[in-house]
């Protein structure tokens, strides 16, 4: 991390191994029965689909903008760091879960552990980012918002 930029990418590692265990049981049962191939491969395609594009997210962070993104990109969202009100580290509970949800803090951004950032916006809303770097990412959002 330079001065001037943040960038962060944590993998859900239970995720990714969760992923990968569905692919090869649904692979073996399917070469074992020989069955419903078309509806099994389209299965797995749709398990591998998730693996990619979900088992990591990266964080990043410049003087502009918040920028998070899951796998390699497709699933994304901004916030302009001038929308941004102010930032804090906390705890979700275990029941918020992974991927991106509605919870009664706000939206959650997550792959992996209970901690994040939380984003207060100017509008009111709230976002939370999940991450294992907490402290660094909010002293470096606090750190942008005061024209850092």
């Amino acid at each position: 991390m330079n001065a001037n930029k943040y960038s962060h990418t944590q993998v859900g590692w239970v995720i990714f191994v969760c992923l990968w265990v569905s692919i090869l049981i649904t692979v073996f049962a399917t070469l074992l029965t020989k069955e419903f191939v078309w509806v099994v491969t389209m299965v797995i395609v749709i398990l591998f689909v998730c693996l990619i594009n979900f088992a990591t997210l990266t964080i990043r962070v410049d003087r502009e903008k918040i920028r998070l993104y899951f796998g390699p990109g497709l699933v994304r969202k901004t916030f302009p760091i001038s929308e941004v009100l102010s930032s804090r580290v906390v705890s979700n509970p275990w029941s918020a879960g992974w991927g991106i949800r509605l919870t009664r803090g706000g939206w959650l951004f997550n792959v992996s552990g209970t901690r994040g950032v939380e984003l207060e916006m100017k509008s009111g809303a709230k976002h939370r980012l999940g991450t294992d770097q907490p402290e660094e990412l909010d002293s470096f959002i606090k750190q942008m918002l005061a024209g850092g």
